[in-house]
């Protein structure tokens, strides 16, 4: 999948995989962590959950890792790899959305766009470390 077209748990977990996360994915009701099969109605989905640092099998589990829509998991990320966040409406450049994130990586200046600050930095912060296109999980293919 395009790292341009990542968004919420696909996204989520790219980011994870930056980072050094293994990723478990739990199915899920309308946000309620169910364990078998959708008994409690409404539609099942996946919620993504890092588990725990590669390498640190003793690291306490990161639940609901979501750092394309949470500022206390994706600030962090934004300052340590410093991440330029530009508002394109104020004339700087233009693009079909919101936000334009860039950063100088190992190959060069990484640009991405997204809907919000966070989505566009968080794109630009896999691009930079696992490039245009990402292999997913297929179960995140449709999320």
């Amino acid at each position: 999948m395009k790292t341009s077209e990542l968004t919420s748990a696909a996204l989520d977990w790219a980011v994870a995989k930056c980072e050094g996360y293994e990723y478990e994915l739990v199915l899920g009701i309308r946000g309620v962590t169910m364990s078998g099969s959708n008994t409690m109605g409404g539609f099942p989905w996946l919620l993504p959950r890092a588990i725990r640092k590669i390498n640190q099998p003793s690291a306490m589990p990161l639940q609901n890792y979501n750092p394309s829509t949470n500022w206390s998991q994706g600030g962090p990320i934004i300052e340590r790899e410093e991440i330029v966040l530009v508002n394109p409406t104020f004339g700087y450049f233009y693009t079909e959305y919101p936000w334009l994130a860039f950063i100088q990586g190992c190959t060069g200046e990484v640009f991405e766009t997204g809907d919000t600050p966070l989505i566009a930095a968080m794109r630009c912060y896999v691009a930079s470390k696992l490039g245009d296109e990402v292999e997913i999980p297929t179960e995140l293919s449709s999320n």
